[in-house]
């Protein structure tokens, strides 16, 4: 009896500790990709977009490495939370190239300002808001 009672106060502590993990992820992804999802709802991409799926971001508070499928199309870019962080409430968004605003380069990452939040990530796709520049 004594083994069966540890066992449930194991797993009720396991369940609990997962919704506190949850909630907390959840918090986080609407302070940042929240942010853009509600600014910039999700559109089609254009035919003949180019995708690479799995890219690293960081996107305010949230480091999304290897979790973002990227969409470029000529209006816009299309950034898709991979399947963990849509469990976790992400939602994809599509943000116009008039509202990404390239900072600095860091190598082959770019530094960007996009809706009010810091925004890291590949430059093969933020390179196309500022074409030409150095």
């Amino acid at each position: 009896m004594r083994g069966w009672l540890i066992g449930l106060l194991v797993v009720a502590g396991i369940i609990i500790e997962f919704g506190v993990v949850m909630l907390v992820l959840r918090a986080v992804l609407r302070s940042s990709l929240g942010k853009l999802a509600e600014r910039f709802p999700v559109e089609e991409p254009a035919s003949g977009a180019v995708r690479r799926d799995f890219q690293s971001f960081r996107i305010g508070a949230i480091s999304a490495g290897y979790s973002m499928h990227v969409v470029v199309d000529e209006r816009c870019l299309h950034l898709i939370p991979a399947a963990i962080l849509r469990w976790c409430g992400a939602r994809a968004c599509s943000v116009p190239w008039s509202e990404v605003q390239v900072l600095r380069r860091f190598g082959s990452y770019r530094k960007a300002k996009v809706g009010g939040l810091d925004l890291y990530g590949p430059g093969w796709c933020l390179d196309l808001a500022a074409p030409g520049q150095p």
